[in-house]
């Protein structure tokens, strides 16, 4: 076995364990840091939070799970929770302002 295959597989278990965080890249925009709350391989699912993100939310948890169909599809279900960072902002009737032309 090749010392680099064991090392990804190092790296890759640490990732897999409760309180790993990683940083996720949109292309073109911002970095959401997560911290792994919860990894099954036995349930095929996972839990996480947004530690530092640049969206207006807060205490946001998703999880996701993975399960094989008899018929070889896979369902794939993916639901999670969070608030606005301001309630009393409304997105709808949020205005922007711009500078008056000249």
């Amino acid at each position: 076995m090749a010392s680099g295959d064991s090392q990804g597989r190092n790296r890759l278990r640490q990732q897999q364990q409760a309180g790993a965080v990683r940083a996720l890249s949109i292309k073109d925009g911002p970095v959401i840091k997560e911290k792994l709350l919860a990894f099954s391989n036995t349930t095929h699912s996972f839990t996480y939070k947004f530690v530092d993100t640049p969206f207006p939310i807060k205490d946001y948890v998703s999880t996701l799970h993975v399960k094989a169909n008899k018929d070889g599809t896979t369902l794939v279900r993916w639901s999670s929770t969070f608030k606005r960072k301001n309630p009393a902002e409304n997105p709808r009737t949020r205005r922007t302002t711009r500078p008056a032309s000249s």
